[in-house]
């Protein structure tokens, strides 16, 4: 199977103060606060809070997330959009106190009419409390038809087998690309003693244009949209 080729990636710090792990705060307050949908500031983001093993769906912008599925974990979710980025994300809150194996798989549509657009890059980003040795690792593998999922205790068993696969060692920073309207993400972890894993980010960019409130980034700048923010909120001093 084709393989996503990580255009680029960067380690990540050690620790749970990390700009993006208050990035993934600020998004989740704003989700929870907003109860369902509000803007973090104007013409910068939107935030929903999701919720695994449910029938529902939500809609930012013009995607669609639904079909949550996920392994027995405690994490805060959300879905969040900023020009033609959008982002997915959980939150470990409180930390594991020991390395906990898991997984989210949810169905992440494009929902404009426009046949043009479509999803093209993919980033994925984790958080690894690893100060004192140990390693994360987590896995994400995208399919462009959907998984089995009537027996949920073998959709573990699919990791490392997408059509397209990209993997986060230890909070490192990774780059891809992807294709379609329609895609079904499964994110898989499984940290080795003592380290453990705080927080999942998923980055996901499409072609075109986005109708709505929000300005629409140069597609040069929608890859750099998170990081930008994050260093905006760490400068800010903002905590949630």
């Amino acid at each position: 199977m084709p393989s996503l080729h990580p255009l680029h990636s960067r380690p990540s710090p050690p620790n749970h103060f990390s700009a993006k792990r208050l990035l993934t705060r600020a998004l989740m307050a704003v989700a929870l606060i907003g109860g369902g949908s509000s803007l973090l500031s104007a013409g910068s983001a939107q935030a929903v809070a999701v919720s695994c093993n449910t029938d529902l769906s939500w809609e930012v912008g013009d995607k669609r997330i639904s079909n949550i599925l996920c392994s027995d974990f405690e994490a805060n979710l959300r879905f969040a959009q900023g020009g033609l980025t959008y982002d997915f994300g959980a939150l470990f809150d409180p930390l594991p106190t020991a390395p906990e194996e898991g997984w989210i798989y949810y169905t992440l549509e494009v929902i404009n009419p426009d046949p043009l657009v479509n999803f093209t890059k993919v980033e994925l980003d984790s958080d690894c409390d690893d100060i004192s040795g140990g390693a994360c690792n987590v896995v994400k593998d995208i399919f462009y038809t959907a998984l089995d999922v009537s027996d949920t205790t073998t959709i573990f068993a699919n990791r490392s087998t997408g059509d397209e696969s990209l993997s986060s060692p230890n909070g490192e920073q990774v780059f891809g690309s992807i294709t379609g309207r329609t895609i079904y993400v499964l994110d898989s972890w499984a940290p080795a003693a003592p380290a453990a894993l705080s927080g999942i980010e998923n980055v996901y960019t499409q072609t075109s244009e986005v109708p709505g409130p929000l300005p629409v980034l140069g597609a040069g700048m929608a890859f750099g949209f998170s990081r930008k923010l994050r260093r905006r909120i760490q400068g800010q001093r903002v905590t949630a």
